[in-house]
């Protein structure tokens, strides 16, 4: 069933003021998405929220924490991330990232600190490359055999 609907020239005029008007607002919303982004380390806040969301649940979503690491493409990006990761109580993205790895009793996660033999057990691939794309920003950020 078809139904028809008047509009006066004032009815047309607000309604399509108000699309615009949205618009705007959603346009200046995007703007200001898109400036924090091509801010320096701008990056880096998507990137600790993306390893964050990898590591959250009930186990470790390796693909995501790979895409946030991979995030990181600047020290800017770096310095953001990782004063994001040292708010969570960690002094590397790596101790940071290895926390929620299965590394079994190879690091102590009560310490957030790598103890003998850390990386040997399981020789993860992941941390491996996380490792050597870090490195490029900070040489602290590194697997301590």
């Amino acid at each position: 069933m078809k139904r028809i609907v008047r509009l006066t020239e004032s009815d047309l005029t607000r309604i399509v003021r108000r699309v615009i008007n949205e618009q705007s607002a959603f346009n200046k919303m995007m703007g200001d998405q898109k400036k924090l982004l091509l801010a320096p380390g701008g990056q880096g806040l998507l990137a600790f929220n993306k390893i964050e969301k990898g590591m959250s649940g009930a186990g470790t979503e390796e693909e995501d924490v790979k895409k946030g690491v991979y995030m990181i493409q600047n020290v800017a990006d770096y310095n953001t991330c990782l004063k994001k990761v040292k708010a969570q109580g960690y002094n590397t993205i790596m101790a940071y990232i290895a926390t929620d790895m299965s590394w079994g009793d190879t690091y102590d996660e009560t310490q957030a600190a790598p103890i003998a033999n850390w990386g040997q057990q399981d020789n993860n691939p992941y941390l491996t490359s996380f490792e050597k794309h870090l490195k490029q920003f900070s040489s602290s950020e590194k697997i301590v055999y």
